[in-house]
């Protein structure tokens, strides 16, 4: 889980990087059409690259957010699967305490008939607790498979984000490769 909640926050940093290039592309993006604006009608074809680049720096800090939200939706994913291991752990403790208590009610009644009968009524509850409680794990055990599904497919998601981010900067910058005049 720790690993999990880890590599949650490498992918933010990852997607913080792409945030902070989103940003100065959009401040490189409105500088060109400041310039492209002082060129006149010899700038206009710069000015639309500009536009451009502007639009996928938008789009990319669009999908940055989105990648910020899916990250917040593991860790949070991570921590409920991190507090029900620790629910777990703390009904396997009960449960000990409740083998400990039935195995010294066993020792101790020993000599009478009745108490035997009612050490083993109290085993018979603890059964049934044990019973309920193992029930209880199974059910959290599947809750936590559910919730590593989910983290799945998110990582599925947000890896096609990042690929259509690469996809679509390549292409931009392709784009852009091919209307700009050199002298």
């Amino acid at each position: 889980m720790a690993a999990l909640s880890q590599q949650a926050g490498q992918i933010g940093d990852v997607a913080g990087v792409i945030a902070d290039i989103a940003a100065k592309t959009n401040l490189l993006a409105l500088n060109a059409t400041i310039e492209a604006a002082r060129a006149g009608d010899a700038g206009k074809g710069f000015a639309v690259v500009a536009s451009e680049v502007k639009q996928l720096a938008t789009q990319t800090a669009r999908s940055t957010e989105d990648i910020g939200r899916q990250i917040a939706a593991i860790r949070q994913a991570t921590d409920q699967a991190v507090a029900q291991v620790a629910q777990m752990a703390a009904m396997i403790g009960e449960i000990d305490s409740v083998v400990a208590t039935v195995s010294d009610a066993v020792q101790q009644q020993g000599a009478a008939t009745a108490e035997i009968a009612h050490t083993i009524a109290e085993t018979a509850g603890a059964a049934r607790q044990m019973s309920h409680r193992a029930h209880a794990v199974r059910d959290a055990v599947g809750e936590t498979d559910r919730q590593a599904e989910a983290v799945r497919g998110n990582a599925g998601v947000l890896e096609q984000a990042v690929q259509h981010l690469r996809d679509a900067v390549i292409a931009s910058v392709r784009g852009a490769g091919g209307g700009v005049t050199r002298h």
